[in-house]
């Protein structure tokens, strides 16, 4: 092990002449911190949901296909979904549509595909008399939310793939969170 100079990595982009070889498969390593979504609370005058975010970047990987010969892409993602409910009239909604999307070789942005995590309660009762009577309802929720992509590339090239939340729809949330994010993309030939 040689010490002092430090090794210098190929990025996704860089120039590939320096590969002798070619690569059967890549694995590339994302990023993605996490994020807290701006829900509104039944206090300024809505249930929520009453804003529709510009789109939200949850997490990002590249990955360089250039020295591949029609290859295979696979994405996959998962995260913890976490979320508080505060509903007197027993009742809670929350709806994020998420969409993964590609920019290649410093191109436009394609979308791919869109999915959908949803929960709902209703918790309202019948008396007796036929009246409606709904259950308080106080809690912190934790959800798993993943998927996985895969895809094949006519044009080989260097893609970065983006997923993002373009909506959401909430009833009764006081707060939600993405954590524990992971994405990552593994390409073939």
């Amino acid at each position: 092990m040689a010490y002092g100079k430090p090794q210098t990595h190929n990025t996704c982009c860089a120039n590939s002449d320096s590969h002798a070889k070619r690569e059967p498969a890549v694995l590339s390593c994302g990023s993605g911190a996490g994020l807290t979504l701006p829900v509104s609370s039944p206090s300024n005058g809505c249930s929520g949901g009453c804003w529709k975010p510009p789109a939200l970047v949850v997490g990002s990987v590249a990955v360089n296909t250039q020295e591949m010969s029609n290859p295979t892409v696979k994405i996959d993602f998962s995260s913890i979904i976490n979320y508080g409910t505060q509903s007197c009239s027993g009742q809670f909604f929350i709806g994020i549509i998420f969409q993964l999307s590609k920019v290649c070789d410093h191109g436009s942005k394609v979308p791919l595909n869109t999915w959908i995590f949803q929960k709902g309660f209703d918790l309202f009762q019948q008396d007796v008399m036929g009246q409606r009577n709904g259950l308080s309802v106080v809690s912190d929720f934790q959800d798993p939310f993943e998927f996985t992509w895969c895809e094949c590339q006519d044009c080989p090239g260097c893609c970065s793939y983006i997923l993002e939340i373009i909506d959401f729809h909430t009833d009764y949330i006081t707060h939600v969170s993405i954590t524990n994010v992971n994405i990552n993309a593994l390409a073939v030939e």
